[in-house]
């Protein structure tokens, strides 16, 4: 240590290896390749953040610039002190160049959480993606290119033609995905989030991440209708399903895919895909729906959805053998009402009814409103036998006629008038058929059981009556 510390003892720069020429020349030819190598790079890196004006952290870039010129330039003394003693020069540059390294290692420091934060290479798969496919649609324009000598003005209509692609891209609001299945990377366009409510960068880039946004009840429909695609049993995946938004509410979507790549083994290995948002449309056919199937003022399924809710109940019960009911209601008195009371009061008394009847059948029975004040009621599977079948059918009407006997309070509305609560009292009158296997007709069910409510309103209304042969039709 004492030798280490003891200066007197050192020799002269370039003593140490005066004795040996090629030694010495070695040195000086190392250092001097060092100084050009470090005095080119300032240069070009100067040059690079010159000409790139909106490039980030571009202070950093300078830094390094005048880092690396100090380091050279310390490498030049270097040569210089083997023939002239400069020492103090060749240390205060050693100093210069301490302190700009100082700085630069604070300064990384500094901007490396920024540069961090900067948008991933992910974020640009839409401009690429987008890119990709213009270039794709170029390339095929190009292939079908005949005459050598119309090539000028084929390029000018490959030019109109890009410019087309780019405006369908823009205006199509299609959500873009693409699965390479290999490495199980997912890569989509922003419009693919932005229909489910997300920034693209708040999706996470994976095949599971897409069914747990699916609803469950499609969930394993969709991914059969995908792996069927990608297995060569079908020629392109096409489905519409539900997808949940950021808010928690769900969208229907048009998905269609198809493979567009394979191995040597000819099995896939990138598949392809968009999403459409269909759900305005999948609102449009419910709505449809609705007003084809169901009363518009109950809400109820209307003569129509009747039909294929008896036929089925039919249908039922000659494969089960279990017995089935059928019962024509008729309100009481309905008419005297709405005249005294008005329209709206009897749309409200309505109303009611049916929700009374709807609150006294089970999930698997159908309540329909035929038009007026009649309703029906399907009653399915009661039982085996046909006395318990008329039985549990009696019980379900008296249910109905203890529940609509009930009063009515209507809030009846009128313009530029004080809200009116009026009391009613409406009873009603049912007629029954149970049918099984051979009672097939609807028309005739339909007919059975209204003569059989008929009865009930010949005998006092506010009745239940079954269907029998002693009922004159």
């Amino acid at each position: 240590m004492s030798i280490l510390l003891n200066t007197s003892n050192l020799l002269p720069h370039g003593y140490c290896i005066n004795w040996s020429p090629s030694l010495l020349w070695l040195y000086v030819l190392s250092d001097a390749a060092i100084v050009l190598a470090y005095y080119s790079i300032p240069i070009t890196l100067t040059y690079f953040v010159w000409r790139r004006k909106d490039l980030q952290f571009r202070g950093i870039f300078l830094l390094f610039s005048a880092f690396i010129l100090s380091c050279g330039t310390t490498h030049l003394l270097e040569i210089v002190t083997f023939w002239n003693p400069i020492y103090w020069i060749d240390a205060s540059m050693k100093a210069v160049t301490a302190s700009i390294s100082v700085v630069t290692a604070i300064a990384l420091v500094y901007i490396t959480p920024q540069a961090l934060k900067l948008p991933s290479p992910s974020q640009y798969d839409k401009e690429v993606y987008e890119h990709l496919n213009a270039y794709e649609a170029l390339k095929a324009a190009q292939a079908s290119l005949i005459e050598v000598d119309e090539y000028k003005k084929s390029e000018a209509a490959l030019h109109a033609s890009e410019q087309r692609l780019q405006l369908v891209l823009k205006a199509s609001q299609l959500g873009f995905w693409d699965w390479d299945i290999k490495n199980n990377i997912v890569t989509r366009n922003e419009r693919w989030a932005e229909i489910l409510g997300y920034q693209l960068s708040n999706i996470e880039f994976t095949v599971r991440q897409w069914a747990d946004f699916v609803h469950p009840d499609d969930r394993e429909m969709a991914w059969q209708s995908v792996r069927d695609n990608i297995e060569g049993r079908t020629q392109m995946h096409a489905l519409e399903y539900r997808m949940r938004t950021k808010s928690g509410e769900y969208k229907w979507v048009l998905d269609q895919a198809q493979v567009v790549s394979w191995d040597a083994e000819h099995k896939a290995t990138r598949i392809c895909g968009t999403h459409t948002d269909i759900t305005e449309r999948k609102n449009m056919e419910e709505q449809v729906r609705n007003f084809a199937f169901y009363d518009t003022l109950t809400q109820l399924p209307n003569r129509r959805l009747l039909g294929d809710r008896l036929t089925k109940a039919i249908s039922t019960s000659k494969r089960s053998g279990y017995y089935g009911a059928l019962m024509f209601l008729d309100l009481d008195n309905f008419k005297p009402i709405n005249d005294a009371h008005g329209h709206q009061a009897g749309d409200l008394l309505l109303i009611e009814a049916a929700n009374r009847l709807k609150g006294c059948i089970r999930e698997v029975d159908t309540v329909a409103r035929l038009g007026g004040d009649e309703f029906v009621v399907i009653l399915s599977e009661l039982s085996l036998d046909e006395a318990e079948s008329i039985s549990e059918t009696k019980l379900i009407a008296e249910k109905i006629l203890d529940a609509l006997s009930k009063p009515y309070l209507l809030t009846v509305t009128h313009t530029g008038q004080k809200d009116k609560v009026v009391e009613l009292e409406c009873t009603a009158s049912i007629g029954a058929v149970v049918f099984v296997k051979d009672h097939t007709s609807q028309i005739d069910l339909m007919k059975w059981a209204d003569a059989a409510m008929y009865k009930a309103k010949d005998e006092g209304r506010n009745l239940i009556r079954f269907y029998d042969d002693s009922i004159i039709l």
